[in-house]
């Protein structure tokens, strides 16, 4: 209850203040039950407007080094990340990322409010790059909708006396994604994809972003440069057009 307090009467007024950024459809995600909160990731002002602000408290993972820096601001941001329920985690994959994604899993089954960016890494350009799967294991594996995050212009600048400000920034919660049809597949590739490219087109559809099929990563560590990925971009993610194929009943050949 204190921790609450703090957040919402003391802590969000003051960022809200500070940062001056605008959050849309914030009620959507009031009514209680397991949520999933995907968004697009421009920067690390994605992470903690919804919160901080929002009523229910969001659970997320969030990368170490964004926990350690020592300088005022990314200490500033740290401080922030921590009341917003952000979770320090390795990356790089393997059985921790696995674990992770396990443990959001179980706190969308007990009803709470989970956030992920499915690019895996914030856009090394601003525009919307291929979408990892996990999204769509986790929201099939609970049995959550999905509500798309849009975030527009939440690069965190300098502002009056060098404080930090997100002045301009929009972050809007749209509509429920529901698949009701697919839970418990989470297991099915085809199920998984088609899934998550729905998820990543209505995204796409409320920032506007360039859609880049490609994973982020490869252009972040230097596996291709902003100008190679011109080659992978989409005018739409077409895999999102598709449904799979219907669940095979037993003693079907495949």
């Amino acid at each position: 209850m204190f921790y609450d307090f703090l957040r919402l009467r003391i802590v969000a007024p003051i960022v809200r203040a500070l940062l001056a950024f605008k959050v849309i459809g914030l009620e959507r995600l009031d009514a209680p039950g397991g949520a999933l909160v995907a968004g697009n990731h421009l920067s690390s002002g994605d992470t903690f407007p919804i919160p901080v602000v929002l009523r229910r408290r969001v659970y997320s993972l969030a990368r170490r080094s964004l926990f350690t820096a020592t300088n005022p601001k990314g200490r500033f941001l740290a401080w922030i990340l921590r009341l917003a329920c952000q979770v320090p985690m390795e990356t790089g994959g393997g059985p921790g990322a696995v674990e992770s994604l396990n443990t959001l899993t179980g706190m969308l089954r007990d009803g709470q409010v989970v956030a992920i960016f499915p690019e895996g890494t914030r856009s090394p350009d601003g525009r919307l790059y291929r979408f990892h799967t996990g999204v769509a294991r986790l929201a099939l594996a609970a049995g959550v909708p999905v509500f798309p995050l849009a975030c527009v212009n939440t690069r965190i600048r300098r502002g009056l006396l060098g404080l930090p400000s997100m002045r301009g920034a929009t972050l809007t919660i749209g509509e429920p994604l529901h698949f009701d049809e697919y839970f418990g597949r989470q297991d099915d590739a085809a199920v998984v994809r088609y899934v998550t490219d729905r998820i990543a087109a209505t995204i796409q559809h409320m920032t506007g972003q360039t859609y880049v099929d490609v994973y982020a990563q490869r252009v972040k560590s230097g596996e291709l440069t902003s100008a190679q990925a011109d080659a992978f971009v989409s005018d739409r993610l077409a895999a999102g057009d598709v449904p799979p194929p219907d669940r095979q009943a037993p003693g079907m050949a495949s």
